[in-house]
């Protein structure tokens, strides 16, 4: 009997990778993984369990962006679905006094603090006003805003904090104690990311990211 070889070979093809496929959605995926960085204070991390997982980009000044959610392995993809992270944002103010505003400018005074002092000037940042450019606050704390809407939604812009974002109305003049949280980083939701799987061992993951291969190394196990 003649057989034919192209057609043998692809059917060979064919089960290779059906047998892939099926080898990685049977993979029970669990442990911290990272990526490998030449820099000592960055890590990119995910950390499995069951059908969970976190994910954490650290740089040299804390947290960079986090987030959670469930995984799944479809075919020969790692599959991360972002829908279970929650804002670890800590900061938050209270409006100590406020006084009565007989001219066209309310004043604003603000007490910034950290989660060690109270930042004193210039470390105590700036306030973004609605839209418009971040002021710096003064010696004394304080900002004037014209009384040109009836509320005012401020930001602060201080470096490595969570800052925080509120509305007060326009009318008076306000003493202001805002306590910020150390940076969290950025969180990620609503988000579905793919990768192509290369392989899977039982101390590291080798996935195509960008159409590069990165590898992910089981924490605590050498380069």
């Amino acid at each position: 009997m003649e057989i034919n070889m192209p057609k043998v070979k692809n059917a060979i093809n064919i089960f290779i990778v059906f047998i892939t496929f099926n080898v990685f959605s049977q993979i029970n995926l669990e442990g911290t993984f990272c990526k490998k960085s030449k820099h000592k204070d960055f890590a990119t991390c995910y950390k499995f369990s069951e059908n969970n997982f976190k994910y954490e980009h650290i740089g040299d000044i804390g947290i960079i962006e986090y987030g959670e959610g469930n995984f799944l392995i479809k075919n020969d993809s790692l599959i991360l679905i972002y829908n279970k992270t929650e804002l670890n944002n800590k900061s938050n103010y209270k409006i100590v006094n406020t006084s009565t505003s007989k001219s066209d400018s309310i004043k604003l005074r603000f007490i910034i603090k950290n989660s060690y002092h109270m930042l004193d000037y210039p470390l105590n940042g700036a306030i973004k006003i609605n839209d418009g450019p971040y002021i710096n606050l003064n010696k004394d704390g304080e900002i004037a805003v014209k009384k040109t809407y009836d509320s005012i939604k401020l930001k602060t812009g201080v470096l490595h904090q969570d800052n925080l974002e509120f509305k007060i109305k326009a009318d008076k003049n306000y003493l202001l104690e805002v306590f910020l949280s150390e940076s969290s980083g950025k969180p990620i939701v609503n988000r579905i990311e793919k990768f192509k799987i290369n392989k899977i061992l039982k101390d590291s993951i080798l996935l195509y990211e960008n159409g590069k291969k990165t590898k992910l190394l089981l924490k605590n196990t050498p380069n």
